[in-house]
């Protein structure tokens, strides 16, 4: 998995608005598990799909950024 926070920080960055599933649901209802919330029936297709290619492209970032920090303590021994 990936940090729903960081995600939704970076896609911020980019103009691209998702909540954390943990900021409006307790771990009780989410089997403890992230998530992000969309919100897109306000915008047209076309704006639709643009955000989605840019959270995309974010969720890959930040999957690649915590693949080389687990790998960095790995090779420190942590």
């Amino acid at each position: 998995g990936v940090d729903a926070r960081a995600v939704s920080w970076a896609a911020a960055e980019r103009g691209v608005q998702v909540t954390p599933l943990s900021r409006s649901a307790p771990a009780s209802m989410t089997d403890g598990r992230d998530g992000l919330l969309l919100g897109y029936s306000a915008y047209d297709r076309e704006s639709t799909r643009r955000g989605l290619v840019t959270l995309a492209q974010v969720i890959r970032e930040c999957m690649a950024k915590e693949r080389s920090a687990r790998a960095v303590a790995m090779r420190q021994g942590a």
